[in-house]
């Protein structure tokens, strides 16, 4: 892996970190709390979880597994605990990232979407336009104004 490769991987790490942070720090407080749910456990691991696989995995069903749960249960704890689905959880995570990364870097549209793992540009361009209303691009140049 090159130096730039490295650079940019630390650069998605930190930005990742940052955004994640408030949510997953809220999750805490939540277990934390002696008259926490067994529920709030439950999705402050699926908050990390997503933190952790967000790049490669996005299925409901991978997470799921991954907490010993059905993902009917896991949809029933994300509800409860945020009103959305465990699917919405995951793609405000991603929109947080796409977003500080085109707020906060230089990074192509290209760049920022292999970053994220996407499998194409034009993948996450659609997924972006579905949940910002606009492309990428208009959201650069948006936020530039």
């Amino acid at each position: 892996m090159g130096k730039s490769s490295m650079s940019l991987l630390t650069s998605l790490t930190y930005l990742a970190a940052d955004v994640w942070s408030k949510q997953v720090d809220e999750a805490r407080k939540l277990a934390l709390d002696p008259h926490a749910t067994r529920s709030n456990q439950v999705f402050e691991h699926f908050l990390t979880l997503v933190s952790e696989h967000h790049n490669t995995e996005r299925g409901v069903a991978f997470y799921a597994d991954r907490l010993c749960i059905t993902p009917r249960y896991l949809s029933q704890i994300t509800n409860e605990s945020v009103s959305k689905s465990p699917k919405q959880v995951i793609a405000d995570y991603l929109m947080g990232e796409a977003r500080q990364m085109l707020e906060n870097s230089r990074l192509s549209v290209k760049e920022v979407s292999d970053g994220l793992g996407f499998q194409a540009v034009s993948v996450f361009c659609k997924f972006f336009k579905q949940q910002e209303g606009c492309t990428p691009g208009e959201y650069r140049r948006h936020i530039a104004e």
